[in-house]
């Protein structure tokens, strides 16, 4: 595809209405909302989260009137299996880049198309553990005018226990989970896996290529001084790094844009919004309780550091491109996710 043929498509997208009226009876509007899947090469997963949005829960209140998947250039199966999608539920629209520009870019791809009253960001390779999450997602931007939503991320232990990579993934996510619970506003709770934000929120944004999305979206709503919440009853799973490998690379992708944000918004600000009182002691004990856990996660973080001091990957990393390999997610059943690793 041509980027003037992708123009067009776009344009069609844009005079195309779908959806359903925005307004319930005499009651308050119903909000509108469109989701955006950003996808590269996600054959293997990209059936299971369209699943998930196509069956989750409408009220009176919300509606769900656009699906977008923005294709970085796929050249897997993604589009095909989208467009059978869009075979059986017309909400549901491919949109094929002609040339692979990353993740950032789709997003923008997404804001430029979407008119709806909120927008929600979701990775391709991600599941949603119930019918409701997006209701809860979007509870606050309906309820309490909040600008930017976070979900409750969750990452899924499965396979066995002793696989490195995934013990020290534990670990981070004790810490993560300890960060939200004392500090519930903070980039801890705003994951770029799954974000809901208002229209006259999500309009304002061009997200650059060399920074995280997440990170630039969360500090972008800081900036503007509005309402961010984070939403622990909209729970997404999304499957941990299998290799030390890929999980020191995105231990140094984040330490990356973490730097990039610190140009952008201020070393002050994004420090000062890190830093989450008691932690120290916290992770102390934490290590002294899962020592095998913490050693790992001690041994990645030092790897990353010196990966980030050569510029590992830095080519790819300052155009958006970088990637690791998405793994499909198996919702866990009561017991299960991070669960897996407690009886170690």
């Amino acid at each position: 595809m041509t980027t003037e043929s992708f123009k067009k498509n776009l344009t069609a997208i844009l005079s195309d209405p779908g959806g359903e009226e925005s307004v319930v009876g005499k009651g308050r509007p119903r909000l509108n909302v469109s989701i955006a899947i950003a996808a590269y090469n996600e054959e293997t997963c990209i059936a299971d989260i369209l699943k998930d949005v196509i069956s989750a829960e409408c009220t009176d209140w919300l509606w769900i009137d656009k699906i977008f998947v923005i294709s970085d250039a796929s050249t897997d199966n993604t589009d095909q299996i989208v467009s059978e999608f869009h075979n059986k539920d017309e909400r549901v629209r491919i949109i094929t880049k002609p040339e692979r520009r990353g993740k950032n870019h789709s997003i923008n791809t997404a804001v430029s198309i979407a008119d709806s009253d909120a927008l929600v960001l979701l990775d391709a390779d991600v599941r949603l553990a119930h019918e409701r999450v997006l209701e809860y997602l979007i509870r606050p931007i309906y309820e309490s005018q909040a600008i930017l939503v976070g979900a409750n991320v969750l990452p899924v232990l499965t396979g066995s226990k002793s696989n490195p990579a995934r013990a020290a993934r534990y670990f981070d996510y004790i810490l993560e989970n300890e960060r939200r619970r004392r500090k519930p506003v903070s980039y801890w709770s705003f994951y770029g896996r799954a974000l809901a934000m208002s229209r006259e929120f999500y309009r304002t944004l061009e997200l650059p290529d060399d920074q995280a999305d997440d990170l630039f979206i969360y500090y972008s709503c800081r900036g503007a001084k509005q309402l961010c919440a984070f939403s622990c009853q909209a729970l997404v799973y999304f499957e941990c790094p299998t290799t030390i490998h890929d999980f020191v690379l995105q231990y140094s992708r984040f330490a990356y844009y973490l730097e990039k944000a610190r140009q952008q918004f201020g070393v002050d600000e994004v420090n000062c919004d890190l830093q989450v009182d008691g932690m120290t002691r916290f992770t102390v004990v934490s290590f002294l309780l899962r020592p095998y856990e913490g050693l790992l996660r001690g041994a990645c973080r030092l790897a990353s550091k010196v990966a980030y001091k050569l510029g590992y990957k830095g080519g790819q990393l300052r155009k958006g491109l970088y990637r690791t390999e998405s793994i499909g997610v198996r919702v866990p059943t009561r017991g299960g996710g991070i669960e897996n690793l407690k009886t170690r």
